[in-house]
């Protein structure tokens, strides 16, 4: 039985490339402040 797709929680104001870019930054940047001493 597949299991249905989850529905989308917010719609796509940006284009996907741009808020995967600015996801992936904001990330990077949450990694850092975990990492930092």
């Amino acid at each position: 039985m597949p299991v249905p797709t989850p529905p989308v929680l917010a719609p796509p104001t940006l284009p996907p490339a741009k808020k995967d870019c600015l996801d992936m930054v904001s990330l990077r940047r949450m990694m850092e402040d975990c990492l930092r001493p």
